[in-house]
């Protein structure tokens, strides 16, 4: 399988990413398993402001710290940890880095940083697949997963209010997860999203639920 690092313009060899060809990218994909990062902050290596996660260097923001890894190492070392939300890596010395698997990416109000360094975050939602698109018209077209309603040992949990991007994670942090239906309702705080560890068959069943079902990639 080919990995590549894409942007609007350019795809290159995810293998080839340095801590200066990241300057102009805004995400990248890896391709051998199925996630999307985006690029947050950029060090001072680039010619753009230079900034960092806010919790980039806090011991409890991150719960692994790996050395003298590649970029392309660093991301695939978060893609295969379900609690990972994102990387932070940088440059330590002329021939060494550092690779931060982080839990807690911390706020949008990013701390400039002398580092040469790039702060990139999950897309959780990257790491499934969409199986079945239901709305609330009558049609034999709108499926969801068989399992999502009545199946009381197939619901792990029923969480309202969330995003459909938080409802992603929950499923990743959760290592008996298979996917997740997210049924969009008005208000938003009604919206449910429901953990599956069993999703059915694979013809799903009808539903008349504004839903998604989603699931999780395996790598």
């Amino acid at each position: 399988t080919t990995t590549t690092t894409t942007t609007t313009t350019t795809t290159t060899t995810i293998s080839e990413a340095t801590l200066t060809t990241v300057c102009d990218l805004k995400k990248i994909t890896i391709g051998n398993c199925p996630s999307n990062f985006s690029v947050v902050g950029t060090g001072s290596q680039c010619n753009s402001p230079s900034s960092r996660f806010s919790t980039a260097f806090d011991d409890q923001a991150y719960f692994a710290k790996l050395n003298k890894l590649t970029i392309a190492e660093c991301l695939a070392a978060c893609a295969n940890e379900n609690r990972c939300k994102g990387v932070f890596f940088r440059q330590h010395q002329e021939t060494d880095t550092r690779c931060h698997l982080m839990h807690d990416l911390g706020t949008s109000n990013l701390p400039k940083t002398t580092s040469k360094s790039v702060s990139m975050a999950l897309d959780a939602l990257s790491t499934f697949s969409l199986s079945f698109e239901g709305t609330n018209s009558n049609s034999n077209q709108n499926r969801r997963f068989s399992t999502a309603f009545g199946d009381s040992d197939a619901i792990l949990n029923i969480v309202s209010g969330k995003t459909i991007d938080d409802c992603a994670q929950l499923c990743r942090e959760d290592y008996i997860c298979k996917g997740f239906l997210y049924w969009t309702r008005y208000p938003m705080s009604l919206s449910q999203c429901r953990l599956l560890n069993n999703l059915g068959d694979s013809t799903g069943r009808e539903t008349q639920t504004n839903s998604v079902s989603f699931t999780k990639s395996s790598c």
